[in-house]
């Protein structure tokens, strides 16, 4: 008798699609992401229909705006076919696209910022590493007062990160986002590096929050090239917020280490289950398990932990 075994490994490889553009003002910015999102709504429902008409909107659109295309557009590998659809907004004068889980998508979308005026500040297609968004946030010189400008400064940065904030709501909660002030003139009065969970919602507030600060900001976006810390650019963090912001670092698991993965899948990634971060930062300890968040959720945590036996440490962030 002979007998043979096989190994295999499937995947299907997806990674994430993010175009930014830029626009000469924030009502041209509205404008195309408003048209966009009604093109991109339409194609979503032809594509998820069981019966759908050869022509798609995506083709529609293509052809009245005059965009090239070599195959018809948004059909198989560059449209989202396993997860959540396209979300487009307007931040100040510029437009994100971002699609958090495809193959790719078509190559329409930069075309059409430049047919508009606008330009392509960055396109990343099928990113794999998570995605590090830069923002850059100045108060006018206009009749400008650097005592002022300091305290907006500190009163953003505890605003965005407290409980309620962007920076708090907006992230991971085993990720924490990073910041400085400028150095120099030609930098920004305040620079603020974080990964949103959704690129679009999180600096759509963040936005509104810099607006209601008196400033203006625009953003950038890279792959991370340091999974472990991807914003570690801007760190240390200055200028230092009075917002209690506390780290949490699990020292060891104690014996009941299946017991410490369950309370951090439950507690950083609501998840019933057992989760893969949640797994790791056991496997990994001594880690950082929370970074930078308000002290109460710290202090909160940190007693849940230790009351199943894990030794943790409470750290200035």
């Amino acid at each position: 008798m002979k007998i043979q075994v096989w190994n295999a490994f499937a995947s299907n490889n997806s990674g994430s699609y993010t175009i930014v553009g830029s626009f000469g003002s924030d009502e041209v910015a509205t404008a195309v992401a408003a048209e966009l999102r009604e093109v991109l709504d339409a194609h979503q429902r032809w594509f998820e229909a069981t019966e759908r008409p050869a022509e798609s909107p995506l083709d529609e659109w293509c052809t009245r705006e005059a965009i090239a295309c070599t195959e018809p557009p948004g059909r198989d590998d560059d449209w989202p076919d396993y997860g959540s659809p396209p979300t487009i907004g307007a931040i100040g004068s510029q437009v994100v696209l971002h699609v958090p889980y495809t193959v790719a998508m078509a190559p329409v979308f930069g075309e059409y910022f430049y047919r508009r005026s606008g330009r392509v500040d960055v396109e990343l297609n099928h990113a794999h590493a998570p995605l590090v968004w830069f923002h850059e946030i100045w108060w006018p010189w206009k009749d400008r007062d650097e005592g002022k400008v300091a305290a907006s400064r500190v009163a953003l940065l505890e605003e965005a990160l407290g409980v309620g904030g962007p920076l708090f709501e907006d992230v991971d909660a085993d990720d924490s986002p990073s910041w400085r002030s400028g150095d120099h003139f030609i930098e920004a009065d305040l620079m603020i590096a974080t990964v949103w969970t959704d690129p679009v919602a999180g600096a759509s507030r963040l936005h509104a929050l810099v607006l209601r600060h008196g400033a203006a900001m625009s953003s950038r976006v890279i792959e991370a090239f340091d999974r472990s810390d991807p914003v570690s650019m801007l760190r240390p963090c200055r200028p230092r917020v009075s917002a209690g912001l506390r780290d949490l670092v699990l020292l060891e698991p104690g014996d009941a280490r299946q017991a410490v993965k369950n309370c951090l899948s439950r507690e950083l990634f609501g998840t019933a289950g057992t989760h893969a971060h949640a797994v790791a930062m056991v496997e990994q300890a001594p880690t950082t398990v929370l970074r930078g968040k308000p002290a109460v959720l710290v202090v909160a945590l940190g007693e849940k932990l230790a009351a199943i036996g894990a030794v943790v440490e409470i750290r200035d962030a």
